[in-house]
C-alpha cells in the first residue's frame, strides 16, 4: 500500500488537542464519580472506577504518548460499561454523559497521538 506524505500540523493544534484531552479526562472522573455517587455505591466501586483513569493522570498531564495510547485501551472498557449501561433495565441520563465523554476522549486523545507519531508539527 502506497503511503503519502505525513500531515502537517501546527504546534498550538497539538497543544489545544492535550489541554482537552486532560479536560476531558477530569470531567469523565468526575462523571464516574457523581453516577457512582448517585446510584449509592460502595467505596469499593468509586476505586474500582477511578483508578485506571487515576493511573494514567500523570502521564496524561506530561503530555505523555505512550499514556494516551494506554488511554485509548482503557478507554475501550469504559466504553463497554457505558454501553452495558444504557443496555440495561433503567438507563439515567449520566449514562448518556459517560458514553459521549468517553467516544470523544478516545478520538481526541488518539488523533494527537497520531498527529505526534507521524506529523510534521509546524510552529506558525
Amino acid at each position: 500500500m502506497k503511503r503519502g506524505k505525513p500531515p502537517v500540523v501546527r504546534a498550538a493544534t497539538i497543544k489545544r488537542g492535550q489541554q482537552l484531552t486532560l479536560t476531558l479526562h477530569l470531567t469523565l472522573m468526575a462523571t464516574l464519580a457523581l453516577n457512582a455517587m448517585l446510584a449509592g455505591a460502595p467505596w469499593i466501586i468509586y476505586l474500582l472506577t477511578q483508578l485506571p483513569l487515576a493511573i494514567l493522570l500523570p502521564g496524561v498531564i506530561g503530555g505523555g504518548n505512550r499514556a494516551l495510547i494506554w488511554l485509548g485501551f482503557v478507554l475501550m472498557l469504559y466504553l463497554m460499561i457505558a454501553v452495558n449501561s444504557l443496555a440495561g433495565a433503567s438507563p439515567v441520563p449520566l449514562d448518556w454523559v459517560e458514553l459521549v465523554l468517553v467516544v470523544v476522549l478516545f478520538t481526541i486523545a488518539m488523533r494527537v497521538a497520531r498527529w505526534r507519531q507521524t506529523a510534521t508539527i509546524v510552529d506558525h
